[in-house]
């Protein structure tokens, strides 16, 4: 018996010596994160972009691409019977999309729903212009890579009122270039403002964040487009 006790605690000096296996991070799967991005958020970027490298191919279907307001949308609820995957992570930008845009060539997706940029206008406080330009890159990139993925610029929606300059310009950048790059531009941004271009009250708890009767609303604005062949 003293034998047997002696490796039990030979056993578990061993195991508390150990060193801990390390967890994965982004650059383990050649994404690197975005070095102001929020604190607070890292974690969740951490876990969804890993989730997303672990995904077999869609090889169809109906890829949602954004950042929280994206994330938060239970799209498989709202499109039964449509084979959906929801790439958004909050706290994202429009650089940080563009670091991850390897994972979306790998899902192979017929469809690409895109809406980003409210973090780059309201957490980093960058000019429409800027954005835009970035948002250029990457659909440029999303084309070259996906050849035949129909990719549709979703308007940013409105936000709280004092952003709502800010946006309303942005979209109209994204509006032409949508044009310039031969893409779907969906104006969404209407059906979600008020009078003064601040978000509508009754589709949010936050005036940011969508609630249920905000996807509602966002989806019989895009559905026809989703469900189209």
């Amino acid at each position: 018996m003293r034998g047997l006790a002696i490796s039990v605690f030979a056993a578990l000096v061993f195991a508390a010596c150990a060193p801990a296996e390390q967890k994965r991070t982004p650059a383990d799967i050649g994404i690197d994160m975005p070095s102001d991005f929020p604190d607070w958020l890292q974690e969740n970027y951490t876990e969804r972009v890993l989730v997303f490298h672990d995904y077999a191919p869609m090889n169809g279907g109906v890829a949602f691409v954004g950042d929280s307001i994206t994330e938060d949308g239970d799209w498989d609820s709202l499109y039964p019977g449509v084979l959906v995957r929801n790439y958004g992570i909050s706290g994202d930008t429009t650089i940080g999309l563009e670091r991850r845009l390897s994972q979306i060539f790998a899902a192979r997706p017929a469809k690409i729903f895109l809406l980003i940029g409210t973090n780059d206008l309201g957490n980093q406080g960058d000019a429409p212009a800027e954005v835009a330009a970035n948002y250029a890159h990457t659909l440029a990139r999303l084309r070259a890579g996906l050849p035949e993925a129909a990719i549709f610029i979703q308007s940013v929606l409105p936000r709280q009122q004092a952003h709502a300059a800010a946006v309303a310009d942005l979209n109209r950048r994204l509006s032409a270039l949508a044009a310039v790059q031969g893409v779907a531009y969906i104006d969404i941004h209407t059906a979600f403002a008020t009078p003064t271009g601040a978000l509508d009250p009754a589709v949010t708890m936050d005036g940011l964040h969508l609630n249920a009767s905000g996807y509602a609303r966002w989806r019989a604005e895009i559905e026809p487009l989703v469900r189209a062949p």
